[in-house]
């Protein structure tokens, strides 16, 4: 038994690609199961057998939480590091880890940046404090130093 789905998604150059399950894997299993089929069959919207593979929206919370009603400060001291990456609204900044040997990376969402975020690049130095979120250990009240 093979369980495949076949779907269309928008590349990271903006391109329209789509998957397909190998035709040749279809062809040498004994039960295969196209679920990109079963799902999209407009007949089968309310099968409980269907809808039971899928949680419900209402369980999701946002893909990147506002931090700044989740986070605190753990430390008042400043330390300094480099923005290393950054995304839709948040980043790493790279940094030696207070405590321990080597570099540490800290997340940081734009709601704790003194700057416009749209104007940071790779390698701008900041200054910024240890804090906490929901998800562990992050930068919180984060300066841009250049």
């Amino acid at each position: 038994m093979v369980l495949s789905w076949d779907f269309k998604y928008v590349g990271d150059q903006g391109e329209e690609r789509e998957t397909r399950t190998s035709q040749w894997l279809l062809s040498e299993v004994t039960y295969p199961v196209l679920m990109s089929n079963i799902i999209e069959d407009r007949t089968r919207r309310n099968d409980p057998l269907i809808n039971a593979l899928f949680v419900p929206r209402k369980d999701f919370g946002p893909a990147t939480p506002a931090l700044g009603e989740h986070t605190t400060v753990t430390s008042a001291n400043s330390f300094e590091g480099t923005i290393q990456t950054l995304k839709e609204g948040f980043g790493f900044i790279a940094s030696s880890d207070p405590g321990s040997r080597g570099q540490t990376f800290f997340f940081f969402h734009a709601e704790v940046l003194n700057a416009d975020f749209n104007d940071l690049k790779p390698g701008d130095r900041v200054r910024f404090q240890l804090g906490t979120n929901p998800h562990g250990p992050c930068a919180v009240q984060v300066v841009v130093t250049q």
